[in-house]
């Protein structure tokens, strides 16, 4: 009779521990799911951050939004086409990028005989008045940079992850970027 019962409140014991250890294990995941969903709202939520270097190169920053793959094809369904087409599977992507660059600028010129031709590390230009034909070309390059930022920091220590960033460098600096979207695709 009392071994029965030691037996028994060792039982639900154990039982209770592996109901306990079971909870822990959906609080985390819970915590991490409601980190990742607070760092999507600030990403999706703040824009570009933009700034110079070396007096004219246009820089920008923004966070990376984190989607798992059902999100992915479901709000996405563009880059899941596009994953589909370059004969990927989900699981191997890691990062999908969107950036949109408009270059503007002015020149002022005279035309003395009916042609122009304009041309620089960034652009050509030329337009022939008699023939009506003006033809363009205009380069850009753009370095960009995904860093990732730590949850927790002491001294020289760092560890954790809280998010990623983004930090794109526009060289032409008559472009500006006016849009960066980066998708991080978790498994």
């Amino acid at each position: 009779m009392i071994m029965r019962l030691k037996i028994g409140i060792g039982v639900i014991f154990v039982l209770l521990l592996a109901a306990t250890f079971l909870m822990y294990r959906l609080w985390q995941e819970e915590k991490k799911e409601s980190a990742r969903l607070s760092d999507n709202m600030k990403s999706l939520c703040t824009g570009l951050e933009e700034y110079k270097i070396r007096d004219s190169l246009n820089v920008v920053e923004n966070h990376v939004l984190r989607l798992n793959i059902e999100e992915l094809k479901e709000l996405r369904s563009a880059d899941a086409k596009l994953i589909k087409e370059l004969n990927l599977r989900p699981k191997e992507v890691e990062y999908i990028t969107t950036t949109k660059v408009v270059t503007k600028d002015s020149i002022v010129f005279v035309l003395k005989d009916s042609c122009f031709n304009y041309s620089d590390k960034w652009v050509d230009f030329y337009a022939n008045i008699p023939d009506s034909t003006f033809t363009y070309e205009v380069r850009d390059s753009l370095s960009s940079a995904i860093s990732r930022i730590y949850k927790h920091r002491f001294l020289w220590w760092r560890w954790g992850t809280k998010g990623y960033k983004q930090t794109i460098v526009n060289h032409n600096p008559r472009s500006k970027i006016v849009y960066n979207e980066i998708v991080k695709v978790e498994h």
